[in-house]
């Protein structure tokens, strides 16, 4: 009997669980697969007497979509097969919505039925000019103003231009025309419109930012195309009253005429602590910013005698120094905080230094100073000398000391990252191009003995070098096989040699090879003619060990170029640097850029010059006495080239410059023989004229 109870007690538990399961899972179903019914109106139908409206219904679940519709109350409202809903007397009631497939999953929607139809809609404004950003409260009348349905409908024609809110408020997004339609919702199909003009606004300078030491960001308010004739950079400091100092502009780049780089000449830079002025003209809005320069973007290097940009712009707060020495070597150093300065310096402080070593520091913190003399051996010592700037900045110099003595020698390379080989590429012969693998592969190598470098020492020995490579014994490397290539990959290579001493070490360092990306584009003059035989170098950012000859190309006759480089950041330079500069460049991925140059290219032509091509004597051109000056008194040097065609050499004589007025300055040309023969002439022309690339006839008298 207890039997029996238990087992009823459970089918009973399991009924109600079974009917639990089904009504949750009817309940689930039915909300993941309700019915969503909206009309002109919105969520509730308004329709007058005697018109239609049709509503929109969406079931998103279920694959068959039909639904059928009923009216509660078909005396007020009916409703066919299709989903028209009729006004038939004043009055409320509902209409069902349900699915033919599940008739349990439906919806109802109110109606309200209106005594009278909307015969009119008047707007407040019928045309409007506006702004971007601005808004306006689009107000409509309706008539007759009792017993209608007063819900409307907006719609704009153009998003893109102007936008609409269910309140009939108005939002300019872009220049250009837009109509904002107005309806009524009850069936009358009544409208009226509205034209939005949005008008572009005026042109003006949005922001100004240093790029580099050479270059800026000027970004407009919206597009416009603009020459370097627009521009003008001034500068002043600010004891000054006045900005006087003026920049020559060499190159404009854009590409949406929004964004623009302008580059300047590179016989000055952008000085830290003073303040430029960009003005441009033929701009409605702001014409003219004003911009202080708060840091150090570039640096002198009396080595090459030109000034660079520095990585410190890019706002790098630490660099690393390495010292080789040996015990009992007198050691004095002294640095500064001169490429970080974004304020001034409030406190240094310096980690432990190898024994035998004292800093000392300047009373206003602007430099500190490394003297004594080394005590003991120590490899790779590291010693970090930390500045705190008023505004809390936090600047680091890392020293690495490696320091030797008679009987250790401590050595120490550094890894390389390069392009891989590629057979053909390359225009260079044998031995010029084992000389750029050997620079490309071959790592710094530095040496506590003083009188050590790397091709000092011999008997080299190479692990791990790429296949087709192989290691000479003054510590070049070199190709097998100039036909064939050397893979991309990373290369972890130990190096073993001697010094001239006797002493053996052994170094390890990573070589990255990668095949790198693609740059190709066409270099044109202002008119878009093409500017040939023009070298343009990329060089690269933030690398110690590349130099301006890495990587060059030369446009061909229709001033298409093309170089493989790797990925990178790179100063964009021609060779004659006055024809196209851009700094700063991010480049990627294989890439199109095309470069338009402010400068013409000039080509001076004279029967002298023609005869000096029919000659197999090599004649050169004496630049010093060789330059044109534009009417404001600017240096703009000629160049002669040599290239040989049809078995004889061809001589030329050619410039860059922008559209002006030059003269000859002391109007003296000297062509120099190399078997002592010098020739030279009265250029008698006073001044010419460039308005387009082409050339320019030299009127020559020579000098007895």
């Amino acid at each position: 009997m207890r039997s029996i109870n238990i087992l009823k007690k459970t089918l009973v538990a399991l009924t109600l669980t079974l009917a639990t399961t089904g009504a949750f899972t009817t309940k689930a179903e039915a909300k993941l697969n309700k019915i969503k019914v909206t009309s002109p109106s919105g969520k509730t139908v308004r329709v007058a007497k005697g018109k239609k409206v049709k509503l929109k219904t969406t079931i998103k679940i279920l694959k068959n979509k039909k639904v059928k519709f009923k009216s509660k109350n078909p005396k007020v409202a009916r409703v066919t097969a299709k989903g028209i809903v009729k006004g038939i007397k004043k009055g409320k009631t509902k209409i069902v919505v349900s699915s033919k497939s599940n008739p349990k999953i439906k919806k109802t929607i109110k109606v309200v039925v209106y005594k009278k139809a909307v015969k009119k809609i008047k707007l407040n404004k019928k045309n409007i000019s506006l702004k971007k950003n601005q808004q306006f409260k689009l107000v409509a009348s309706i008539s007759p103003k009792k017993n209608v349905s007063k819900v409307l409908s907006y719609k704009s024609s153009n998003k893109k231009v102007a936008t609409v809110t269910k309140k009939g408020i108005i939002k300019a997004v872009a220049a250009g025309t837009a109509k904002i339609t107005v309806k009524a919702t009850d069936g009358s199909k009544k409208k009226a419109t509205c034209l939005v003009t949005v008008k572009k606004g005026k042109v003006g300078i949005k922001s100004v930012e240093v790029r580099s030491a050479f270059s800026l960001n000027v970004e407009l308010t919206r597009a416009k195309a603009l020459t370097y004739e627009d521009f003008t950079i001034l500068c002043k400091y600010p004891d000054e009253k006045e900005f006087l100092d003026v920049f020559e502009i060499t190159s404009l780049t854009t590409l949406d005429n929004i964004h623009y780089e302008v580059a300047v000449r590179d016989n000055k830079m952008f000085d830290y602590k003073s303040i430029l002025k960009v003005v441009i003209k033929n701009l409605e809005g702001v014409h003219e910013k004003d911009i202080y320069v708060d840091g150090v973007y570039g640096h002198y290097n009396s080595i090459y005698n030109r000034i660079f940009t520095c990585h410190y712009s890019k706002k790098v707060n630490s660099r690393d120094l390495r010292f080789f020495y040996e015990v009992g070597n007198k050691f004095s150093y002294r640095g500064d905080f001169e490429e970080f300065i974004m304020a001034d310096i409030k406190k240094i402080t310096v980690s432990e230094l190898p024994k035998g070593l004292t800093a000392t520091y300047a009373e206003d913190n602007s430099y500190f100073e490394f003297n004594g003399t080394f005590a003991e051996k120590t490899y790779e010592h590291k010693t970090v000398v930390t500045a705190i700037d008023v505004n809390d900045k936090k600047i680091l110099i890392n020293c690495y000391f490696y320091i030797g003595d008679k009987d250790t020698l401590y050595a120490k390379a550094f890894d390389l990252k390069s392009l891989a080989y590629v057979p053909g590429e390359s225009e260079l012969s044998e031995e010029e191009l084992n000389k750029k693998i050997s620079w490309d592969m071959a790592p710094d190598i530095c040496f506590t003995e003083r009188d050590s470098y790397i091709h000092s020492c011999k008997k080299y020995k190479a692990e791990g070098l790429p296949d087709n490579t192989y290691i000479e014994d003054d510590g070049h490397i070199s190709l097998k096989d100039i036909s064939k290539p050397v893979k991309a990959g990373v290369y972890n290579i130990t190096l073993s040699a001697v010094t001239q001493t006797g002493k053996n070490f052994t170094v390890k360092y990573k070589l990255t090879l990668v095949d790198g990306i693609k740059v190709k584009g066409r270099l044109t003059d202002p008119d878009g003619k093409p500017l040939s035989s023009t070298k343009i170098n990329f060089e690269e950012k933030f690398d110690a060990k590349s130099y301006e000859e890495d990587n060059i190309t030369e446009t061909d006759e229709n001033g298409y170029y093309q170089i493989r480089i790797i990925p990178g950041t790179y100063d964009i330079r021609s060779v004659r640097k006055n024809v196209y500069n851009s700094y700063y460049v991010e480049l990627t991925k294989d890439t199109t850029l095309n470069i338009k140059s402010l400068y013409y290219k000039i080509v001076f032509a004279n029967p002298v010059l023609d005869s000096v091509a029919d000659s197999s004597d090599i004649i050169v051109l004496d630049k010093e006495d060789n330059s044109v000056y534009d009417m404001k008194g600017k240096e703009n040097v000629l160049i002669s080239k040599w290239f040989e065609q049809n078995n004889r050499y061809e001589y030329k004589l050619f410039t860059y410059l922008k559209k002006g007025t030059y003269n000859f300055g002391d109007g003296v040309l000297k062509l120099n023989r190399f078997i002592n023969d010098e020739e030279s002439y009265n250029v008698l022309n006073k001044q010419f004229t460039v308005s387009e690339s082409g050339t320019v006839k030299l009127d020559l008298e020579k000098v007895e």
